[in-house]
């Protein structure tokens, strides 16, 4: 029986206009590959928390003569991004019968953004991210996290993530996994009206 169910952030819980189309949408200096080769390499030390995500980007912004700060850049990043607020509507309804618990492979500073403008954490028992534990959300490392946020065996947790690589991994490790699709299809997945 399921007791506890994990949102991961980035698909189901947030949805985006991807930053790699938009910032060479406006500035034909980059290219979407030069920015998806950042979120490929160094873009991993930021969801470690290893780096900060200012100390990732820096030097992108002058190499690629892109005429903003950093604190410009990212408030355009995330003004093309927004929370799922039918899946934050349903999140609210099973706090009443689940534990609840956000996953995220993103530094502390993104997540924390949309907590500070939403009180996104407030939709959450347990929040595990990656930069916060330095490991991967499919970490072994974060799934004792998540067992020990939930209070139940890991076998009693329903992962849902739109990512078939990353469910595999959960899987593997024990978890129920869930491929989020849509918030109807959640719903039809999880029984509930």
């Amino acid at each position: 029986m399921i007791r506890a169910i994990c949102f991961d952030f980035d698909g189901v819980i947030l949805i985006a206009n991807y930053f790699s189309d938009r910032l060479p949408a406006k500035y034909p200096t980059v290219t979407s590959k030069q920015i998806l080769d950042v979120l490929k390499t160094d873009w991993k030390n930021a969801q470690l928390g290893k780096k900060t995500m200012h100390s990732v980007w820096k030097k992108h912004l002058s190499k690629w003569n892109i005429p903003m700060n950093l604190d410009d850049m990212f408030k355009f990043w995330f003004d093309g991004e927004s929370l799922n607020k039918e899946i934050l509507t349903l999140i609210k309804s099973l706090r009443s019968d689940y534990k609840i618990i956000l996953l995220s492979n993103n530094p502390k500073e993104r997540v924390d953004y949309y907590n500070k403008q939403n009180k996104l954490y407030s939709y959450f028992d347990g929040v595990v991210i990656s930069s916060d534990i330095g490991d991967f959300k499919t970490s072994s490392k974060a799934s004792k996290k998540v067992v020990k946020l939930a209070g139940v065996s890991i076998d009693e947790i329903a992962v849902v993530d739109n990512d078939l690589k990353d469910l595999a991994k959960y899987k593997t490790q024990g978890f129920t996994t869930i491929k989020y699709t849509n918030t109807n299809n959640l719903r039809k997945q999880l029984n509930i009206k």
